[in-house]
């Protein structure tokens, strides 16, 4: 884990609104479907761009709603087509998770260092619930950056 300052960056990309809760039953998850439609759509296998799943519009904390989103950077992509809407990573320090630290490395894995992390008592950062986002390379490593205060 590292700490990094982040300058706001322009994404282009698909939302929706979503808790964790309803994430757990595959009746009410919006993720998938969120993602299927962004490779689908949009992303279509270019190998040379990034993806980021982007956490943002918190309503409280990890147990709240937020609105959860599939984005490349600005480009050739443009807001309106295929749905798209503007997005900002904003700026500020994130923790930052990568898929190097993990034995089998996955999304889900940095998630799992990321809550566990957070809900220590002694974790020296609080996360500010700002944006967090998930940083997709091409090479298939994976980085989540996590806003702290």
């Amino acid at each position: 884990m590292q700490i990094v300052a982040i300058k706001e960056k322009q994404l282009v990309g698909l939302s929706a609104r979503t808790k964790n809760a309803d994430e757990q039953d595959k009746t009410s998850a919006k993720i998938p479907a969120l993602w299927k439609k962004f490779y689908g759509d949009i992303y279509r296998g270019q190998s040379e761009d990034n993806a980021y799943g982007i956490y943002s519009d918190y309503e409280s904390d990890h147990s709240g709603i937020y609105k959860v989103s599939a984005a490349v950077e600005q480009g050739r992509e443009k807001t309106g087509e295929n749905g798209l809407e503007e997005l900002v990573i904003q700026e500020g320090r994130y923790m930052v998770f990568s898929t190097d630290e993990l034995e089998s490395p996955s999304v889900w894995g940095l998630w799992e260092l990321a809550w566990k992390y957070f809900s220590s008592a002694d974790s020296e950062y609080q996360r500010a619930y700002t944006t967090d986002f998930e940083l997709f390379y091409p090479d298939k490593r994976t980085e989540l950056y996590i806003a702290i205060e």
